[in-house]
């Protein structure tokens, strides 16, 4: 499972964090995420804590507290000989909350 479960602003900071699973064998490579609303667009990085979850942080760049929509894409990479790769993507509909 993948996904977002906060996508909060903190000043001028948005900061993000969800769930992520992936098969045993893999690990992310790589991890995007993009922030849109009406007018305003934002990508960043996230990062990786753990094994279940990550969390990114990006400049909010505009974006207010209210709905957003959050699209993220992952690069898994496997162990194999030869090694294998795998894309996920998700999208959901969000809060944007501010402190």
């Amino acid at each position: 499972m993948m996904g977002f479960s906060s996508v909060r602003l903190e000043g001028d900071v948005a900061k993000l964090a969800g769930p992520f699973s992936s098969p045993a064998d893999a690990s992310v490579h790589r991890l995007e995420f993009t922030l849109a609303q009406p007018g305003v667009q934002v990508r960043g990085e996230g990062v990786m804590q753990g094994d279940t979850r990550w969390t990114g942080e990006v400049a909010a760049g505009g974006l207010q507290a209210g709905q957003a929509f959050a699209f993220g894409v992952a690069s898994l990479v496997t162990p194999k000989s030869p090694p294998g790769f795998q894309t996920v993507t998700w999208l959901e509909e969000v809060d944007v909350t501010a402190n």
